[in-house]
């Protein structure tokens, strides 16, 4: 099976470009960092402390989705965003997510995006890239999405960049092997042109 796989930090675009080529090419797309936010609210559903682990521990057996059926509201919140940032520092998380992620893509192919798709969850496919773009524009792409406030958004963005190069297990990083796209001043449909005529230069079909 092909597989796309897309990292970067938050606001980049990943997932407007990730639905966009899987709409194209005709093959499933899976948003890996919904999965984490999808546990996250479980488990603050069950007011579990998430800053402690052997707490968070408990619920990874009940935890199943590879497509949450929670709103979108819930899921895109900031709220939300936080807490996911925060469990998915757990290796015991990162392992249950890791495998339904890869069972998913061994099984129908796709395209994948997150933090660790190029690294850790498919780091042999050719087809690797990290998307990334100015913090600045980040924000308001953030802030143009949920609104709230405009400081508080930037302090969150900051903070979760933080957790994700600094975690013990699959932080966010750059492979090597990645094609880095800035997509600072390009509109997403100038990145899912740029990302087709790069794909079709390697011989993806």
């Amino acid at each position: 099976m092909k597989i796309i796989a897309i990292d970067g930090p938050s606001g980049v675009g990943k997932s407007t470009l990730a639905k966009k080529l899987s709409e194209h090419f005709n093959i499933p797309y899976l948003d890996t960092g919904k999965m984490y936010r999808a546990f996250s609210y479980l488990c603050t559903k069950k007011n579990i402390d998430l800053n402690k682990e052997k707490e968070v521990e408990k619920i990874i057996p009940e935890y199943n989705e590879i497509f949450p059926t929670v709103p979108f509201e819930i899921l895109n919140s900031e709220e939300i965003a936080r807490a996911a940032s925060i469990v998915s520092q757990y290796k015991s998380v990162r392992d249950k997510m890791a495998s339904l992620q890869r069972n998913f893509g061994i099984k129908n192919g796709g395209v994948l995006e997150g933090r660790d798709t190029t690294t850790v969850i498919f780091p042999d496919t050719p087809f690797k890239f990290y998307l990334y773009a100015k913090k600045e524009i980040r924000v308001w792409r953030r802030y143009s999405q949920v609104k709230g406030n405009w400081g508080r958004i930037a302090i969150d963005i900051e903070e979760r960049d933080k957790r994700d190069r600094e975690r013990k297990f699959a932080p966010l990083k750059f492979s090597k092997e990645a094609i880095p796209v800035d997509s600072s001043y390009l509109n997403e449909n100038e990145v899912f042109r740029l990302f087709i005529k790069i794909l079709k230069k390697m011989g993806f079909k």
